[in-house]
């Protein structure tokens, strides 16, 4: 329902019932979807300081995606008080899990410098080139 698959229209209401459902049954990857829908208002009403307990739960629990969302909050400040240390923390461990967005995102706090991480372009270079190889990036075409 949320995105449309399988089904004739997009319902954020029932897919909210159905991540509900399935977060009280405590699987992560319907916590971080949880998370989501509170984020941004889908099918409920929104409410950051909730969708941030969700992603907790979900990182809590070990979904890689759960630990993205939480360490962007983290990172912003978004529904809990902005915390780098924090936020590296779980985005490293969702790299760890190969979340190819986490990957990136530390390969630029590498690239820049961020909170206690120095400046490494090296190792920058080294992360990112691993996300395109790995993954098979189209940019791989471009060597």
């Amino acid at each position: 329902y949320q995105i449309g698959y399988a089904v004739d229209e997009i319902n954020h209401t029932k897919a909210f019932h159905h991540f509900q459902m399935s977060a009280m049954m405590d699987l992560p990857e319907a916590m971080t979807c949880l998370g989501t829908c509170f984020l941004h208002g889908y099918g409920t009403d929104k409410d950051v300081a909730e969708a941030v307990r969700w992603y907790s739960k979900a990182a809590e629990a070990g979904c890689s995606e759960g630990m993205y969302n939480l360490a962007l909050c983290l990172q912003d400040g978004v529904g809990v008080q902005e915390s780098i240390g924090m936020a590296i923390q779980w985005m490293n461990q969702s790299a760890a899990d190969e979340h190819v967005d986490a990957m990136y995102v530390m390969a630029m706090y590498h690239m820049q410098g961020a909170g206690a991480i120095e400046k490494n372009e090296e190792l920058a270079n080294e992360m990112l080139t691993k996300i395109v190889d790995r993954f098979d990036h189209p940019a791989s075409q471009l060597r």
